[in-house]
């Protein structure tokens, strides 16, 4: 463990399905001390199907895509004889580092372009939630 890196989390004992809570991450490097607001989202556990997503370029300097791939849950997986399921949206939401919300994004599509245009270079948190699904992936604007 790095003694200079301390972890402060909530007072969970454990994940449960949708469960979201914030971590404060201090770090301290000998000559300032800063810290972080991470978020923490388990919005699948145990629930089967996977969401892949992938964010390109990385760091980025003026766009960058996002890309989901799913893979169904069982509950998901039907009959081909079975009505088509309702299109449910992916939802696409960047946060800064203390979990501001900058850019909030409801589409039918899985694939979605951001541009940093009115952002500050420096690291942000990507939310993508669909179904039940949520993954985070940290993305990088460099200015």
């Amino acid at each position: 463990e790095d003694s200079h890196n301390s972890l402060v989390s909530s007072k969970s004992t454990g994940f449960t399905m949708f469960q979201e809570f914030y971590l404060r991450v201090d770090v301290s490097d000998g000559t300032n001390t800063g810290g972080s607001l991470v978020f923490v989202s388990c919005g699948n556990c145990g629930g089967g199907g996977q969401m892949r997503v992938s964010v390109y370029p990385n760091p980025s300097t003026t766009i960058f895509e996002v890309v989901v791939e799913e893979e169904p849950s069982v509950a998901e997986q039907r009959p081909a004889t079975a009505e088509p399921p309702v299109a449910e949206p992916f939802v696409f939401t960047l946060y800064t580092q203390t979990g501001h919300p900058v850019r909030r994004i409801v589409t039918s599509s899985a694939r979605h372009g951001f541009s940093t245009d009115g952002l500050l270079g420096g690291s942000y948190f990507l939310r993508v939630d669909r179904k039940g699904r949520t993954v985070i992936k940290q993305v990088r604007i460099e200015k």
